[in-house]
C-alpha cells in the first residue's frame, strides 16, 4: 500500500529530499504552486531545463518508492504521497521556534510513531 509505506518511509524520504537542492526546490514549487509543466517549472526556477526534467523523471523511477510526483496531461504535481511527504519535509525542515511555541513544546508529530 502506497500510504502505508509512505509513512514507515517518511523521515528518510524527507532526508533524502533535503540532501538535494533540485528535488527540494522542484517539490516545494510544485506544492506551492500546483501543477506545471517542464517548461512552466524551468521558467520559475532559472535552472537548466535538462537538469529539471532530468530530476523530475527521477522522482518518478522506481527508487522512490513511493513517487512523491507523478505526470497527468503534461503537468508535475505531488501525488498523494507527495503531499504527505512535503507536510512531513516542512515540519522537519522548515518549521520556526514560533511555530515550536505555537504548537507547545510537549507536542509530537503526528508523523511520530509514538503517537
Amino acid at each position: 500500500d502506497e500510504q502505508l509505506n509512505t509513512y514507515k518511509n517518511i523521515d528518510k524520504l524527507c532526508d533524502r529530499i533535503h540532501k538535494s537542492d533540485q528535488y527540494t526546490t522542484i517539490l516545494k514549487t510544485v506544492q506551492q504552486k500546483g501543477p506545471l509543466s517542464t517548461s512552466e517549472l524551468v521558467k520559475l526556477l532559472d535552472r537548466d531545463k535538462d537538469k529539471v526534467r532530468y530530476a523530475c523523471y527521477n522522482l518518478i523511477r522506481e527508487n522512490w518508492n513511493p513517487s512523491p510526483l507523478k505526470k497527468i496531461g503534461g503537468k508535475w504535481e505531488l501525488s498523494l504521497s507527495g503531499r504527505i511527504l512535503m507536510e512531513r519535509y516542512m515540519e522537519k525542515f522548515e518549521s520556526t521556534q514560533t511555530n515550536d511555541d505555537a504548537r507547545g513544546k510537549g507536542s509530537q508529530s503526528k508523523f511520530d510513531s509514538t503517537n
